[in-house]
């Protein structure tokens, strides 16, 4: 199923002006990144240019983003600052995939044609930190309990029982 926000792009167009894409989306747009998001504002930059990859037309460039995240060290929502480099190579099939270079990423095409949008999308969840949190635990709202020295709680000793320790005199009785 395409996308409403589908741009469809043609790689044969780009090669031949050896062009690039440069293209701002709102965060709103991107259906499946919704529940990733604390709130949906926010925007992506892309920044691509057309490539060759041996036989393989592509795309390379950065992709800057600073979407709502909530940190998992503290439960607040912060702004993450998302910059991710983009290698994609255009293929017809799996059998072409395997072919590619490790860095770069496979993205199959239909008709020579390739929807922007899902592809930026795409980036974008990968670029995603796995665990959301502040640059520093400085940062984090809750973390910021500062505890003085003639504050500091510091445990009574208590004599230490041990329920044996007369068994040695009750033996020897």
């Amino acid at each position: 199923m395409t996308s409403p926000h589908a741009e469809m792009i043609d790689v044969g167009v780009l090669a031949a002006q050896t062009a690039g894409v440069q293209r701002e989306f709102a965060l709103a747009l991107f259906d499946r990144l919704a529940d990733r998001l604390v709130r949906p504002d926010g925007r992506v930059q892309v920044q691509l240019s057309y490539t060759e990859i041996g036989e393989f037309p592509g795309l390379v460039g950065t992709l800057q983003a600073r979407p709502w995240l909530v940190c998992q060290r503290c439960l607040e929502a912060f702004e993450a600052d998302v910059e991710s480099p983009v290698r994609i190579a255009f293929v017809a099939d799996d059998a072409d995939a395997d072919r590619l270079p490790d860095e770069f990423e496979p993205v199959e095409i239909v008709a020579g044609r390739f929807d922007l949008h899902a592809v930026v999308e795409d980036e974008l969840l990968l670029a995603l930190p796995l665990v959301p949190m502040h640059a520093t635990a400085a940062e984090c709202a809750n973390a910021q309990v500062v505890i003085e020295e003639s504050e500091a709680v510091v445990p009574e000793k208590s004599p230490t029982h041990r329920p044996f320790g007369d068994l040695r005199a009750l033996l020897k009785r």
